[in-house]
């Protein structure tokens, strides 16, 4: 079910589109920018996501492996929690931040979503079964846990075309 949804990360990360909203920029590694979802204004709603260049080898947390990705990951989270304080004039703490992975993504290209603990119009974006947070995702990778087998728990909305590829549904109804 990846599908071809992502035309416009290719053109936030290779044709310049946004650049001008761009928080973060690490060459071939990363860009973060305002999520649509964001006024780009109200701290206490902040909401940015981060877009990797190596999307299309991890397109879900399933691709993440500790050889390939821990380190790369410990930096990324280093790298947030100093910078997106810094690009804000420190009007928000480190601390203050949320950043987590969806599972199921909303569109198969590896992003993190970042945002302000005292966000509260995220609805079930941040719930279990939907969201899993990056310190969690490291420190599991550092135990030695491959998503690639691991069962994962997560909550599809009734509207999702997965329940009418598997006819699941009817069987509940």
């Amino acid at each position: 079910m990846k599908g071809d949804r992502i035309k416009w990360v290719r053109n936030i990360l290779y044709e310049g589109a946004e650049s001008e909203k761009v928080v973060i920029k690490r060459e071939n590694e990363y860009v973060v920018l305002p999520d649509m979802k964001w006024d780009g204004k109200n701290l206490d709603n902040l909401y940015l996501v981060l877009i990797s260049y190596n999307g299309s080898d991890v397109s879900s947390v399933r691709d993440l492996t500790k050889e390939k990705h821990l380190e790369w990951l410990e930096s990324v989270l280093k790298d947030i929690r100093e910078e997106v304080p810094r690009y804000y004039g420190y009007k928000i703490k480190p601390t203050e931040l949320r950043i987590f992975i969806h599972y199921q993504p909303s569109y198969y290209h590896f992003h993190i979503h970042i945002t302000n603990l005292k966000n509260n119009g995220l609805g079930n974006q941040i719930s279990i079964g939907k969201a899993m947070l990056l310190e969690d995702v490291i420190e599991n990778l550092r135990s030695g846990i491959d998503y690639s087998k691991r069962n994962i728990t997560y909550f599809i909305p009734e509207n999702h075309e997965v329940w009418a590829k598997t006819g699941f549904k009817e069987e509940y109804e």
